[in-house]
């Protein structure tokens, strides 16, 4: 009986971290006029944490929550905000702004 006690006990406590976790939202940020890669674009959850692309346009965030709002913001380019979901890669063109 302690046995399958403390497999229950086992289980439940492995269930609860693994539903803790954090996933991840990756995605690229291209130009929309030739795809190419925008470096340093920031790239944020709304209401949530930001990071910045690298030199190929990729960016990876982590997210507590399955589905969220993307806010990608880069100098000279127009904003734009997108939907994401966990494990999803998402690729964002931007459009340049001529204001």
């Amino acid at each position: 009986m302690k046995k399958k006690l403390l497999l229950v006990s086992w289980l439940f406590c492995s269930l609860n971290i693994s539903l803790a976790q954090n996933g991840k939202i990756s995605g690229t940020v291209t130009d929309i006029r030739d795809n190419t890669p925008i470096q340093n674009a920031t790239v944020k959850i709304k209401g949530g944490s930001a990071t910045t692309t690298s030199s190929d346009g990729s960016f990876n965030l982590a997210s507590a929550k399955s589905d969220v709002t993307l806010e990608i913001t880069s100098i000279g380019y127009a904003s734009k905000i997108v939907k994401a979901r966990i494990g999803e890669s998402v690729s964002v063109p931007l459009v340049v702004d001529l204001r």
